[in-house]
């Protein structure tokens, strides 16, 4: 449930506009036509009039709204948001039942399917309000700084119903990304200062037609220029008018705006009574003005009737509509309260305390606070807060604590030293890690000075929390001991403290990778009472012993309630790991996102990091991503962590490009990675982590075909498993000892890894291992499928055997290669067995290459050999001994391993036909570049499609076997995936042109011109293009070539669309 949210009744009603407020029809008539948009924003700097004049507007215009004028304390989404709903409730009283539960079921630090889900509820409920409706957000500005907010608004606004219009009045603009395409769509409508600014008409009517005073014509001249049409500026001259008509003596000149207002806010405060100044400057210290407020701090009888008289004469105060409640303008207010504190010092000091003892009387503490911060009587903040700053984390408002602890000097908080801890809570939820240390260092010296065990337990336990934040175990250790000895003895006992410490050595064990300890320290804590569950500890005792299904179910099932930054613990987090581990890439790395957004929502960048990380495991393992992207993610991550001077953070990035460096080939880069990695592990004593970079480092080196080493590593990597407890990492080794075993030919090694492996498989419910890409796992799966022939032939789980075999597709296989093959036939020929690439010498024949491109092309049929031969050797003579040597060659190739007389894999004999075994592995870049191609025509997101379509065009390295050009058998797959790559670079060419990227376009034309010079759709691009870039000549240099070609090869004109396009650029110059 979320903290309740005051409601404040003032914030929901306009200011009141003055009977001698000028009309402005030109501005009117702009702002009159919100109706067709579905967001209005009004921007300019202070005094502009941007309140008055959308107070004067709704004040003309018959108009349903509802007003809410934002204060700085809104600044988290659920006020803000309960805000709005109360503001709305007020004009449709059965708005937002539902919207309000969601507001009540979330906490202060929001997920994204809650941010969704908030903005998804908030719009349905607008599609019930029968009528049209605007919402006038004022001082917009206040919370610009808010993420989530704007993220929120942006969603809302998106998909907001046409009836409902959103108003925003704002000192500055705020930087969405969606503002391009609301413009775009003609949702958007900008009233600047521009549009503000007063012009010299109305200037002229404000100063004369109100006062029946003719003002000679040079004077209002004068200034207007002077003023620039600044609002504030020509209002204080206007009000002052009558009574000081010398305010229009204007001869001097002033180098500002700002000097201006400080000579004319002069003028207009001389020329008021003594007790009005007076008056003025005491109000001046409050954000909200009210007769009681007056009448109890400043003992000032008839205050009610002054402020009204004060709004009605000056446009320096405003009244907020029906309420009596009032505000100063803001540059005015800044300068009435610094001319009270630089005149009488004591008196300003004297009425900011009363201020405060009045406010903090009536529980708005923090109020009380910033009329203390104002006077400078620190103690007493600091006494505040060591009263409310627990309250404060609590909620969420962790940013509003952290901006009131900078402002204490440090003796302050020596004395007050429980507010060293909460220092150093907010920069450790920050993840600025050594500014947290010192700060928790200082409470410790207090604490220990003034003899305080809890406030001693805490500081340590703050110490140690940072940690355990970083997976740092023995410092860890040190701390959370030295936290829970320093309550030992105490009369008090203080339970709770010390469960939630055992809590902590709990967490700390399964750092170090000692999950059985772990549990006892656990169940310990359990025993003494309830103990808060944080940081999802079940869920990671359970991940790091291998139980990867009960850790993702635990985590599935458990609720958002977390309301601090988690560093790696995030639910999202431990989930994308864990998907990783089990091969399921796109929703590891839809929650890998999730976590870096979580990141930077709560200003905290070693969640971003940890995210980042996660990121790069999950794409590791999606095809359709290039490894750039994971190496992008990992160095991110790794720039993150050198920030925050995180050493031990970089492990797991350094592992990861050590796996990604071993899946590309360098397997130089990944044993150096591996060896930085296992550093960093090695000098915190976390074993765990420290088992899965031996485990890395041991695939890596069976990769670059150094066995013995591979055998060493893996072996230390499975016995810091066993010592974790962990059947995933045991599954592993077994895995890959096994694959060691067999590469040695070693028997009866190969049965005891195989059937370890196996168990485990079944044990732990690891059977997708045999079916998806895994960050631990074989880069290629086909290798597996020997291991498992070979345990069914060797009377391992026969029957488990043959059921994978089965479910792979091979039941009756005798014998299987082991590797996927890999044929690249666009731009040259060539054939990879797994990792290896074949070499012209091992063709030996000319024949066979050509035999296996033919069964390629027409491999979803089957071809009689007297096919083949008829096409291949149609010369006769021999030819069926030459279709066998061929045929003999080939396999031999494909496997040059296979036993004699053993069944060939890749190419089967159907009867009296061949054809590629269409249950082989076999990566095929024609068919890659179909599929991606094929699906970027299909797909309707632009930024989607391109996507695919970059993706397939990689695959496209030049025209399909080039060595067998004049072949009348290849020629119509040519020509097929030629016209493909040309569809695909037209689509290409219009998708950039709709982003307005005319350079990528006009390079994708050009691609198509060089390929098919009489492609007449890149014409007409290049053509627009042009046309777009203000370049007619080249536009229409396009035109006449691409006509004089159609003429002179085909002896036809240009189509109708080419002739349309021409004339609109000839047009254009006319």
């Amino acid at each position: 449930m979320g903290t309740e949210i005051p409601i404040i009744e003032t914030k929901f009603v306009p200011p009141v506009v003055k009977e001698s407020y000028i009309r402005r029809p030109e501005l009117m008539k702009k702002m009159r036509t919100i109706t067709n948009y579905k967001l209005l924003i009004v921007h300019s700097g202070a005094g502009y009039g941007k309140s008055t004049a959308v107070s004067q507007f709704l004040q003309d215009e018959n108009l349903d709204y509802c007003w809410y004028s934002i204060t700085a304390n809104d600044d988290g989404l659920v006020p803000f948001v309960t805000n709005i709903l109360y503001s709305m409730k007020k004009q449709v009283p059965g708005f937002g039942g539902e919207l309000k539960e969601t507001l009540e079921s979330i906490g202060q630090y929001i997920k994204e399917e809650e941010l969704y889900k908030l903005s998804a509820v908030f719009i349905n409920e607008c599609m019930k309000i029968p009528h049209s409706l605007t919402i006038i957000l004022d001082d917009y500005h206040l919370i610009d700084h808010s993420f989530l907010i704007n993220q929120w608004m942006e969603k809302v606004v998106e998909y907001l119903p046409n009836h409902m219009h959103f108003l925003l009045s704002t000192r500055t603009k705020p930087s969405w990304s969606s503002f391009i395409q609301l413009k775009i769509s003609r949702h958007l409508l900008e009233i600047t200062e521009a549009d503000l600014c007063l012009n010299d008409d109305e200037v002229e009517m404000l100063l004369t037609d109100f006062y029946d005073k003719a003002i000679p014509e040079e004077e209002i001249r004068a200034i207007c220029k002077l003023t620039e049409g600044w609002v504030i500026a020509v209002s204080m001259i206007h009000s002052q008018f009558q009574e000081n008509p010398d305010i229009l003596m204007v001869d001097k000149h002033y180098s500002s705006l700002t000097e201006l207002f400080q000579y004319l806010a002069h003028e207009v405060f001389s020329k008021q009574s003594p007790i009005v100044q007076q008056f003025l400057k005491q109000i001046s210290i409050l954000e909200e003005i009210n007769g009681d407020t007056c009448v109890a701090v400043f003992d000032v009888p008839g205050s009610h009737q002054m402020l009204k008289q004060l709004s009605e004469k000056n446009a320096l105060l405003q009244e907020m509509k029906g309420a009596a409640h009032y505000r100063l303008h803001a540059l005015f207010k800044t300068y009435l309260e610094r001319k009270l504190a630089d005149e009488n010092p004591p008196l300003y000091n004297e009425l900011q305390l009363k201020c405060a003892y009045y406010f903090e009387r009536k529980g708005q503490w923090e109020k009380a606070v910033h009329h203390y911060f104002k006077m400078g009587n620190m103690e007493a903040v600091a006494s505040i807060l060591t009263r409310e700053a627990e309250g404060m984390i609590k909620s969420g408002h962790l940013e509003t604590l952290g901006d009131y602890l900078r402002q204490l000097p440090e003796e302050i908080k020596d004395r007050y030293y429980s507010l060293w801890v909460y220092q150093g809570e907010f920069f450790r939820y920050r993840s600025f890690y050594e500014k947290a240390e010192k700060a928790y260092t200082s409470g410790i010296r207090q604490a220990r000075d003034k003899q305080d065990a809890l406030i001693l337990s805490r500081a340590y336990g703050g110490v140690g929390s940072i940690y355990l934040d970083t997976i740092q175990p023995g410092k860890a250790q040190r701390y959370l001991l030295k936290a829970i000895e320093s309550l030992e003895g105490e009369e008090d006992g203080f339970s709770n403290e010390k469960n939630q410490l055992y809590y902590m050595i709990s967490e700390n064990l399964v750092n170090s990778g000692k999950a059985v300890q772990a549990k006892i320290w656990y169940e310990k804590g359990r025993e003494n009472g309830v103990m808060m569950e944080e940081g999802n500890l079940l869920a990671r005792m359970l991940l790091r012993t291998g139980k990867l299904h009960e850790a993702k179910g635990l985590l599935m099932e458990k609720e958002d309630h977390e309301q601090l930054p988690q560093s790696h613990r995030e639910k999202e987090l431990l989930l994308s790991l864990i998907e990783s581990f089990m091969g399921n890439g796109s929703k590891a790395k839809v929650l890998a996102q999730q976590g870096i957004s979580q990141g930077i929502k709560t200003k905290s960048p070693f969640v971003e990091a940890c995210g980042w990380i996660r990121m790069g495991h999950a794409v590791q393992l999606i095809n359709k991503y290039e490894s750039d992207l994971a190496k992008n993610c990992y160095e991110t991550s790794l720039e993150l962590m050198s920030q925050m001077n995180i050493s031990r953070g970089k492990a797991e990035p350094f592992m990861g490009l050590s796996i990604l460096y071993s899946r590309m080939g360098d397997h130089q880069k990944a044993k150096e990675y591996a060896k930085e990695a296992l550093h960093e592990t090695e000098k915190v004593e976390d074993s765990w982590l420290s088992s899965l970079i031996l485990l890395s480092a041991g695939i890596n080196d069976y990769y670059r075909g150094e066995i013995d080493e591979s055998y060493k590593q893996i072996i230390k990597a499975g016995r810091l498993f066993d010592a974790c407890g962990d059947g995933y990492g045991r599954m592993l080794t077994n895995l890959w000892k096994s694959a060691v075993a067999y590469k040695r030919e070693k028997q009866i090694e190969f049965k005891e890894y195989m059937t370890a492996f196996l168990n485990e498989v079944q044990i732990g419910n690891y059977e997708f291992i045999f079916f998806r890409q895994t960050t631990f796992g074989p880069k290629d799966l086909q290798s597996i499928i020997p291991y498992l022939v070979k345990a069914h032939q060797e009377g391992i789980h026969t029957a488990y055997c043959l059921e994978l075999l089965a479910k792979m597709g091979y039941e009756s296989l005798a014998s299987h290669p082991g590797y996927t093959l890999k044929v690249h036939t666009l731009g040259s020929f060539e054939i990879w067995l797994g990792d290896e690439r074949v070499t012209e010498k091992q063709w030996q024949r000319e024949k066979a290459k050509e035999l296996f491109q033919y069964l390629l092309i027409h491999r979803n049929s089957i071809k009689r050999k007297e096919e083949v031969i008829e096409e291949l050797w149609p010369e006769g003579g021999g030819a069926d001994r030459d279709f066998k040597v061929a045929l003999n060659t080939l396999n031999n190739v494909l496997e040059p391993n296979r036993p004699a007389r053993g069944k060939a894999f890749f190419i089967s004999r159907v009867q009296e036909g061949y054809k590629l075994n269409g249950l082989a592995g076999i990566e095929y870049d024609s068919d890659q570049f179909t599929n991606w191609v094929s699906q970027g025509l299909k797909e309707a997101d632009a930024d989607q499609s391109l996507q695919y379509l970059k993706r397939g065009m990689n695959f496209y390295k030049g025209s399909f076997l080039p060595d067998r050009k004049g072949t009348w058998w290849t020629e119509k797959e040519r020509e097929r995936l030629q016209h493909l790559y040309l569809r695909g670079m037209e689509k290409m060419a219009q998708l950039a042109v709709r982003k307005e990227s005319y350079e990528d376009a006009i390079d994708s034309c050009l691609v198509i011109i060089e390929h098919d010079p009489l492609w007449e759709e890149a014409y007409r691009i290049l053509m627009y293009c042009y046309y777009q870039k203000n370049n007619r000549p080249q536009a229409v240099k396009w035109f006449q070539r691409c006509k004089k070609l159609l003429d002179s090869e085909l002896g036809v004109a240009p189509m109708e669309a080419t002739q349309r396009m021409y004339e609109m650029v000839i047009g254009a110059g006319k």
